[in-house]
């Protein structure tokens, strides 16, 4: 994979769902960066799911 490849992240953010696109190197680091911020902002995630954005 390359750099410029896209993640959607969907989960609950404090109950709420939520699904956003992010760019990363692979899950894991989409995963961690998001979990970072939710982290920062004292979020409750659950039932967060990661995978890459088919290509168009």
């Amino acid at each position: 994979m390359n750099s410029e490849d896209k993640f959607k992240i969907t989960g609950l953010w404090n109950g709420e769902p939520f699904e956003k696109i992010m760019e990363a190197e692979d899950e894991n680091d989409a995963a961690s960066t998001f979990m970072l911020f939710a982290s920062l902002a004292h979020a409750q995630i659950d039932n967060l799911n990661v995978v890459a954005e088919s290509a168009a």
